[in-house]
Parts: structure tokens; sequence; C-alpha cells
């Protein structure tokens, strides 16, 4: 018979002999005799991935928690009331790591817990074009957090529209008809998902960083290619050519549109870090991106005086940028 665990004391005061404790929501009664952990747990059984157990002491005005591994178990002795919790308390022994693209080792490495990338770097056997220099990590636990910020991100940029005041009728119509599209992106931008990459190549203690269970290594192979992305008249991908700098490799594919903002380059490497475009030194591997010029109306505020009988208008002009 099954009680919730609120119903247990009350249980016990009607029962004439005995006692009674608790388990995963049942109740289980026993005789007066003394019983262990051991006995409940063969009635019981819980899942073979548990370890310990947890055992609350009801009787009496005080509440005291215990706690024990199951080789314990038939040196505890039952008590009556007692609430009892298995749990899987494992510590991690190894763990897997993946390594994908440019190589000729094994994809799959099971590593003991606490190496570090260089003991794993060691093992990989690169072929002639393996880019060995520019691994990229991705990690699982980096990924929900770069979630997380990113939907705090969103929830700031949601606030900031739907509480932002207008000075008059006129604004407030055209702040709602700017909020709608804003808030459309917003919606679409909480399903991405992060990639949870790790930017590791320029880091000095490379080799120490501890790895982490489920961590993919992604080793890139040597293309000699560099591609050229954004507001540009045809987006392309280039051969590297070391003569070429950054105005060079947007001439080639046609150069700007008219909608190009030529003071925002960005210039995103093999390794997943970027630089702003005209202080980076483009390689082999590099994407070029040429963001767009930012989307600005302006509105034309006109207020009559007619109280004072006269047919001038005062205007302002004012920007809203998006």
């Amino acid at each position: 018979m099954f009680h919730s665990l609120d119903e247990v004391s009350q249980t016990l005061n009607s029962q004439p002999e005995g006692f009674a404790t608790g388990f995963a929501g049942t109740l289980y009664w026993f005789s007066s005799e003394r019983r262990t952990v051991a006995d409940l747990i063969e009635m019981a059984k819980p899942t073979p991935t548990s370890t310990h157990v947890r055992v609350v002491r009801n009787s009496g005005d005080v509440t005291n928690t215990e706690y024990f591994s199951l080789d314990q178990a038939y040196r505890v002795e039952l008590m009556n009331g007692d609430a009892l919790d298995f749990t899987a308390d494992k510590k991690p022994g190894t763990i897997t790591v993946r390594v994908v693209g440019e190589h000729l080792s094994a994809q799959e490495y099971v590593l003991p817990y606490g190496a570090r990338l260089g003991e794993l770097m060691e093992q990989i056997k690169y072929s002639e074009r393996s880019d060995s220099e520019k691994p990229q990590l991705f990690r699982l636990s980096t990924k929900e957090r770069q979630k997380q910020m990113l939907a705090v991100s969103l929830k700031t940029l949601e606030s900031a529209v739907l509480t932002a005041r207008s000075g008059t009728t006129t604004e407030g119509e055209l702040r709602t008809e700017e909020a709608n599209p804003i808030l459309k992106w917003v919606e679409r931008a909480k399903s991405l998902e992060p990639a949870g990459q790790v930017v590791i190549s320029k880091a000095e203690q490379r080799n120490g960083l501890l790895l982490e269970n489920g961590d993919v290594i992604k080793i890139h192979a040597k293309d000699g290619l560099v591609l050229i992305g954004g507001e540009v008249l045809f987006p392309n991908a280039l051969a590297f050519d070391n003569r070429y700098d950054l105005d060079d490799y947007i001439k080639v594919p046609g150069g700007y549109t008219k909608n190009a903002d030529t003071s925002c380059i960005v210039v995103a490497h093999r390794d997943g870090s970027f630089e702003e475009g005209k202080r980076a030194e483009i390689v082999a591997g590099d994407e070029v991106l040429v963001l767009p010029k930012v989307d600005v109306k302006s509105r034309e505020n006109c207020q009559g005086s007619e109280a004072d009988g006269l047919s001038d208008r005062n205007c302002s002009e004012g920007g809203i940028g998006l």
C-alpha cells in the first residue's frame, strides 16, 4: 500500500506493534524485531546504480539525517518513522574525448579523470594537411553557460524595447512599430544553440588545460583559402596570397556594396578568435566579414501653437537608430 511520507507519522500511531519505514513513497511495516537497511534493500529493490543511502530519523522531537554507503547497510539499524532515500554517489574515474577533423588517429579517447589537453595532443597522429597549431575545443559545460548568457542578453534587450518611454503619441506609435520586428527576432534568437567553443590556440598554458567528459577537439585541414563574405558584391573563397592585404581581398570579389560599413570589418580566424579587420593579419583559413550599416530612421515632430492663434509650427527632427 502506498502512502506519502507525510502520512507516515500518522500511520505509526495507529499500529499496535512494530515500526514503519518509508522509501520512495511506500510504507514498509516491520515487526518489533531488529531490522537493518539491508533488510529493506531486499524488499524495496533500489536501482543498481545506488551506492549510498540517506536516512532521515523522524522519531522524537528532533529530525536527524544520516548518510551511509550500501556496504554498511547491514550495520545500520532501522528505527520507527525512518525515511530512506537511495542515491548514486559516484566519483568520476575516466572521461571520453572525441577528436574530429583532419588527423590519422582514433576519434574517441578514454582518458583518466584529470587528464590535460597536452597529454591528448601528444597522442594524436597528424597528416600532412593537419593544421595542428590551431585546434578548436568544444565543451558541453561552456555551451550551457553560453546559452544562459544569451538568454540574459535577450531578456535585457526585450525589457529595453518594452519599457522605452515616448515623449509624444507619434513617437510612441513609431516605437511600437519598431518593437514588433525586434521582439520577433528575440523569439527566433531564443532557439539558437551556442557552439560551446573555447578559444585555446593562443593560450600560453594551453597544454595544461583540464579536459572534461564530452569534450570535442577539432583539427582543421590546411586548405589555403580565405573566405570573403558579408557586404561585398560577390562573396567568395579566394586562394591565400601573402602579397594581399585586407583591401586587396575585398577588391577581388567586386568590392563593397552600398550598404557596407567600411569601418566595421571582422576577421574570424580558424581557431575561433576574432580581430578588427584593419588591424588583423590575414592568414590562410581566415574569414573576412564586412558588416552592414546601421539602419537609422528619422521622425519629424511638429507642434502647433493653436492656443495663441499662431499658424507657425515649431519642428524638431530626431533620429532613432536600430
